[in-house]
């Protein structure tokens, strides 16, 4: 290697362009490329030339990281043709991060001669893509510092501080008047492009400066506002607005201005201008100070549109619900001494649809609209106004932690995410308000249940305002009149619904129903209804619901999993209007049961949570049933807040005649609320409650674990017939209501069952064969799996549901296979042995222990000529006991030949 002017070095390499010695000039501006080599960077933008002052934005790559730069042509009167990559402040600093040794010879040394130079470079290369750079940076491992006595640190000026404080206060608070130094936008613009882009010295292209205003502009302008008054020569040309308008605007009396004040500058460095803050001013300014001004600027651009008229006006304002985690209290202390909204969305471990809607509501909140303090399930905390746009808090002095869930980058949950929030009224405690969605209106229904910020209605927000002051102090008739209304309703809907569940006991049907005449009149209820459903499904999630009451449905998106809930609820009687009925979504960042049982609040008062209220009355009207659907509950890790409640369920148990459990809330969590204990102490799940949850499957959401899969029968729904029968003319059926003895567990516990031994040992055989193909790869299962499926069974034979093997194959394929997965030789191994077992195939087509796609081919072609047997009444009798979970293990064996594992789900 050579050297040559400018620190670069001669090189030769595949797809190298260069490499130079770090200098000054790498950290300010970038680098000139040295005149013989510039055509190799121009062929890299598939250019000949530029012409004088002409640029391109290109991309560069440093460790993987995309960053933009500046490719110009410098060429002036005293100078040819003169190429430079000027960096921008993102890449600059970086750099310096990667190399603090040169930059810390250059800078706090001053490149003195005594000290030794590191010798660290930067290399540009060629890539496949057109106006794109990879940059290598060549660090200096073996340099150390052994000068330290010689460097000259020189001391700051007395009067640095004054000129910061003097900023400050030219720049002026949020509550001062805008009008004092701002007559027009320009100079708040101008001030906030500078801070935005200066680097490290406080310096930015100007060029880039006017760029960054003319998108504001612009930006706003799409929104459907003036982005000046009419004399404004900018609002003028809006819909043609160039950089050339822009600049001639800043350069009038905008930088004029604040320049005669001494706190920017405008510099020439190789012929490109910049503009730059005071060095001095610069020094002074902490990066906390320089996220303030940001923030005082952009607070004072949207008071100056306000006051000038100019749309946004406080109509306009939106308002916000935001959710303060009441079951970390830290949360809600953070934002009253930080002045912000926290939340705390991981993507690596929250990866869900309802966080990027959050996310994005959250980048939708702008400086001055209003938010609303919430605390689930229906309290009111505080109200404030926006002071600052979504950002990410990076002090972490002012983190919060939960130690909840783990962060793979951060370590831990630290609710960096924020809204800056001027909380003013502000309660000691949280205000519970029974009738909630009507007096504090939301924009959606659903939002504050599955976000941390939602939307509310001007009117919702200006309720919640009224009773708040009113509870601080500030009097006023119309907060009196909508406390009293909000009373006055929570009678009034109590009264009503005690009114309906009356009514719906008067009309009970007669108890001596047959099951099976039931079940079809389920069946084609919900067929009356427009949906198409199987009349085994209807089966299934009968006799699922009559063995335990808790069933979760599984499958992609959108095949109405949901919706099979609402109506085989509403087909026998439950309504979300009397309360039988109640869908509840869960929320991504559930980590404990307190949303659904209840929690202590900061007054240490005990606060039901959703589902403990549905149970206390349930537990008031054991006649009829009452159905639970817990919407998309895998959205957040199931075993975090439901396991508890699969606790509790376990120690169902028939107690004078009735099937109870153990306590649903434990008494330490009262602490000493005497009027929780006496409301809830004694509570527990009743044998009416029917809980099912809705999953989806895909990469977005949490699996379960064998403790979830052990307790519940887990139905697919995967397939979707698109067809429809335009021809069949719907007839709705009256929805009939039948009492809780319809779907009632008549068994617990196998000794409850020896009056159907017959059915019992048969089912029990069957299932010992099984538990000795899966012990070989241990997935066997015990007791509770084998009770569930005998209950089944029993309920499916005897009251004439399915025939026996057919409720077995349900029954197989809904508690045995989910439990089983893995990417082991003996998974594949024992599948394979279930498949012979289940299908009843032939075992000479398994030749030997590797099974290949021929082999799996030959086992879907035998499932499907089986199957056209049983449907085409085929004299030649089906040979394959139980097809249903046949076809789920061929489709498990499928998934771990393509992908070396497999799983049910």
């Amino acid at each position: 290697m050579e050297g040559r002017s400018g620190g670069w070095i001669d090189i030769n390499g595949e797809n190298i362009l260069g490499r130079k010695l770090v200098d000054k000039s790498t950290f300010k501006y970038g680098v000139t490329i040295p005149k013989g080599e510039a055509y190799k960077y121009l062929n890299a933008i598939d250019r000949q030339y530029l012409e004088r002052d002409e640029s391109e934005v290109v991309s560069i790559y440093v460790d993987g990281k995309e960053f933009k730069a500046l490719f110009r042509n410098a060429k002036s009167e005293t100078r040819d043709d003169t190429y430079q990559l000027l960096f921008r402040k993102e890449i600059k600093n970086y750099i310096i991060e990667k190399l603090p040794k040169s930059y810390k010879y250059i800078f706090k040394y001053n490149e003195d001669s005594n000290v030794e130079k590191p010798q660290e470079y930067i290399e540009f290369y060629r890539t496949d893509k057109l106006n794109t750079f990879r940059v290598e940076l060549i660090i200096d491992d073996n340099y150390e510092f052994h000068e330290e006595e010689n460097v000259v640190n020189e001391p700051l000026e007395e009067n640095n501080k004054s000129l910061k404080e003097d900023f400050f206060e030219y720049i002026g608070t949020r509550e001062e008047s805008i009008n004092r130094n701002y007559q027009k936008s320009y100079k708040i613009v101008l001030l906030i492009a500078l801070l935005e882009l200066s680097d490290f010295e406080g310096k930015a292209v100007y060029e880039d400066v006017c760029s960054y205003i003319k998108d504001m502009y612009i930006k706003r302008n799409k929104q459907g506002f003036p982005v000046e008054t009419d004399d404004s020569e900018i609002q003028r040309n809006i819909d043609s607005l160039s950089l050339k308008i822009i600049r001639d605007t800043m350069n009038g009396n905008s930088y004029e201005v604040i320049s005669r004040n001494g706190y920017i500058l405008k510099e020439y460095v190789e012929e490109v201008e910049y503009l730059s803050f005071n060095k001095e001013l610069w020094k002074e300014l902490t990066e906390e100070d320089k996220e303030e001004l940001i923030d005082i600027l952009k607070y004072k651009l949207n008071r100056y549109y306000l006051e000038k008229g100019l749309g946004g006006d406080k109509s306009s304002k939106q308002h916000y619900l935001y959710n303060i985690s009441p079951k970390n209290l830290k949360v809600w202390q953070c934002c009253l001494e930080n002045e912000c909204a926290a939340v705390s969305y991981i993507p690596n471990l929250d990866k869900t649809n309802v966080i990027n809607q959050t996310l994005k509501t959250a980048n939708e909140i702008k400086i001055g609209d209003k938010i609303l303090a919430y605390a689930p399930p229906k309290q009111i905390v505080a109200v404030g106004e926006v002071i600052k746009e979504y950002y990410i808090e990076e002090d972490k002095n002012k983190f919060v932690y939960d130690g909840v869930d783990i962060d793979k980058e951060d370590g831990t949950r630290s609710f960096r995410q924020r809204i800056g929030v001027n909380w003013t009224n502000i309660l000691s405690h949280p205000l519970y308000i029974e009738d909630f969605d009507t007096k504090i209106e939301q924009k959606s229904n659903v939002a504050k249940s599955i976000k941390a910020f939602s939307e509310l209605t001007e009117k919702g927000f200006n309720n919640a305002e009224e009773i708040i002051k009113n509870i601080l102090g500030f009097s006023s008739p119309k907060s009196s009149e909508v406390i009293e209304e909000i009373a006055a309703v929570k009678t009034e809907e109590t009264d009503i619904l005690e009114s309906a569940i009356s009514n719906k006991l008067s009309r009970l049907e007669e108890a001596d129903f047959e099951s099976k005449d039931i079940v079809d009149y389920i069946y084609k209820y919900i067929v009356a209804k427009g949906y198409e459903y199987s009349i085994d499904m209807i089966k299934n999630l009968y006799l699922s619901l009559k063995t335990k009451p808790f069933v979760i449905l599984y499958g992609i998106s959108g095949t109405g999993k949901s919706k099979l809930v609402e109506l085989f609820a509403e087909a026998i009687g439950a309504i979300r209007e009397d309360g039988t009925y109640n869908l509840i979504p869960v929320r991504p960042d559930w980590s404990d049961a307190s949303e659904l049982i209840g929690y202590r609040n900061i007054e240490s008062k005990f606060q039901p949570g959703i589902l403990t209220n549905i149970i206390k009355e349930a537990v008031k009207h054991k006649e009829i049933p009452y159905f639970v659907c817990l919407d998309e509950m895998n959205l957040a890790r199931v075993e975090y807040y439901f396991s508890d409640i699969l606790s509790i369920m376990e120690t169902r148990d028939k107690k004078d005649e009735e099937v109870k459990t153990d306590k649903l809330i434990r008494s330490e969590l009262f602490g000493g609320d005497l009027e929780a204990i006496k409301s809830f102490g004694d509570l527990y799940i009743p044998e009416n409650l029917y809980i099912i949850g809705t999953v989806n499957m895909d990469e977005t959401t949490f699996p379960f674990s064998k403790k979830v899969l052990d307790r519940a029968n887990t139905i697919e729904f995967n397939e979707v017939n698109l067809d429809y029968n335009f021809d069949v003319e719907e007839e709705e059926l009256p929805p009939k209501i039948y009492s809780n003895i319809l779907l009632l567990s008549e068994y617990t516990k196998m000794a409850q069952c020896k009056e159907k031994k017959s059915t019992a040992k048969y089912v029990i055989e069957e299932l010992k064969e099984i538990n000795k193909i899966l012990g070989k790869c241990d997935m066997q299962f015990a007791y509770r799996v084998r009770d569930e499926v005998v209950f089944y069974a029993i309920y499916a034979v005897h009251e004439e549901i399915m025939e026996l093997d057919n409720a077995l194959d349900y029954a197989i394929k809904q508690k045995i296979l989910p439990r089983i997965g893995g990417s082991s030789e003996e998974i594949e191994k024992s599948l394979i042995q279930l498949f012979i077992y289940c299908s009843k195939i032939d075992k000479s087509i398994f030749a030997s222990d590797y099974i290949d796609e021929d082999i799996l081919k030959k086992m879907g072609r035998y499932l499907e000529e089986d199957k056209k047997k049983t449907e085409e009444g085929s004299e030649e009798k089906s040979k394959c006991k139980y097809p249903i979970s046949s076809e789920k293990i061929l489709k498990m064996l499928w998934r771990f030949n393509k992908d070396g594992f497999t799983t049910f789900w």
